[in-house]
């Protein structure tokens, strides 16, 4: 059926009522020819439990026919591989979180279809939820800090450079946590805020009673469309200037031509070729775009695809034991950098550089990578956000520090109102 343009306004509000809801924005990106919807929403009363093996639990949960919703976060790491992880866990975030959905909305080019008990009347209370325009995200100051200050990360940008001067790794993806011990959101509000000031591709919020993922990622992880799976790993960041056309466009040739950013995006996309070729029929791994240049509204990035035919039979489980976590948040080779993370960040990632997604009744899925994203725990009200970039030998510590204020920038002005946050 149609719908009307503030229906998708209308439903964030609606769902505020449901114990567990999920909401999917491509922000109407037409750059995405890999995309299925324009916005995929669902509620549920409750989540799923899943056990040892989340992969697993919710590959079966799949395979009954059920619509799911959720995410797999980073720390699944230490299922894949023998790792383990001290640091602390402040946000609460479990590793996974799923819900079979009770409702699911399905948009694309104004045609919408609601599944579930009482279709009708769900699609007119929707439409008769009052709009509230310019709703605060933030229902009392904020008071945003740095858990690494800014010496602690120049000194670790520098031992892991030194690292890599020794064959330690080659490339590492090192992250910084922005955190407030005592937030008070209107989550689904910050969302919508997000959304306007850094519209991206693979936006998400996600509800799991009291814990909010608010996303507004530009990057996809896996998308599986029946015997085909696509990756389009991001590496390679510039900014943008809006003021000034014939400026943007002179960055946008700078980030084509820097020998640093390309070799940052190659060295993952081969991790990428590999970690296919573990799940994919005999030559069947392409890289159907290399170095693609993407713009948003703050930054312009470097963004390849890479795609494969999967052999029979192969299932989530397998899939994601073979690619997760993604190389563009870990580094290569994969194992020896996430010992790296480990040690040298200071905080656990948690959810942060896991992948938020939707896994259909007939077993395709399409999951994000959980970048440029806000999590709150609302019983707690401790919020916390990451930012990061690939280290190699050729970089810059300042340089890099500065590209993690740049990601951080539009999360950070919202949340405080000011462009600053406390070192």
């Amino acid at each position: 059926m149609p719908y009307p343009a503030t229906f998708k306004q209308r439903l964030l509000q609606w769902l505020r009522r449901c114990n567990c809801t999920a909401f999917y924005d491509s922000n109407n990106y037409k750059l995405d020819a890999y995309a299925t919807y324009d916005c995929i929403a669902a509620c549920a009363n409750d989540l799923v439990e899943t056990g040892d093996n989340p992969f697993a639990d919710v590959e079966r949960l799949s395979n009954a026919g059920n619509f799911l919703f959720g995410f797999f976060g980073y720390d699944l790491k230490n299922k894949i591989e023998r790792l383990h992880s001290d640091k602390p866990n402040r946000t609460g975030f479990p590793d996974a979180c799923f819900f079979v959905a009770d409702v699911v909305f399905e948009l694309k080019e104004n045609d919408l279809v609601i599944t579930g008990e009482n279709a009708i009347k769900i699609f007119e209370e929707v439409n008769a939820v009052p709009l509230v325009e310019n709703e605060p995200a933030a229902l009392g100051p904020i008071h945003v800090k740095h858990r690494t200050d800014k010496k602690q990360y120049i000194e670790n940008v520098e031992a892991l450079r030194r690292h890599i001067e020794d064959g330690d790794f080659y490339e590492i993806n090192y992250c910084q946590e922005f955190y407030a011990d005592n937030a008070d959101l209107q989550p689904d509000a910050l969302f919508e805020h997000l959304k306007r000031r850094s519209a991206a591709p693979f936006s998400a919020y996600l509800k799991f009673h009291h814990l909010h993922l608010i996303s507004s990622s530009p990057e996809r992880f896996l998308k599986r469309l029946g015997g085909t799976l696509v990756s389009q790993p991001i590496k390679g960041t510039i900014k943008r200037d809006l003021t000034n056309p014939r400026n943007d466009e002179a960055l946008k040739i700078q980030l084509r031509d820097s020998e640093k950013e390309k070799a940052e995006n190659v060295m993952i996309v081969d991790l990428m070729r590999n970690d296919f070729n573990r799940v994919s029929t005999k030559g069947s791994v392409t890289v159907k775009e290399l170095f693609g240049i993407y713009s948003f509204p703050t930054l312009h990035h470097l963004i390849s695809t890479v795609e494969c035919e999967l052999r029979p039979g192969i299932g989530l489980e397998e899939i994601f034991r073979a690619a997760f976590p993604m190389g563009s948040m870990t580094g290569a080779p994969k194992v020896e950098v996430m010992k790296a993370i480990e040690f040298y960040e200071d905080t656990a990632r948690g959810a942060f550089s896991g992948a938020a997604g939707y896994i259909t009744p007939n077993g395709d899925f399409d999951f994000n990578v959980i970048i440029r994203t806000v999590l709150w725990n609302a019983t707690t009200n401790y919020l916390s956000y990451h930012t990061g970039g690939a280290i190699t030998f050729d970089s810059n510590a300042e340089d890099e520090y500065a590209e993690c204020l740049l990601k951080a920038q539009a999360m950070s002005d919202i949340l405080t109102a000011t462009p600053s946050v406390e070192n």
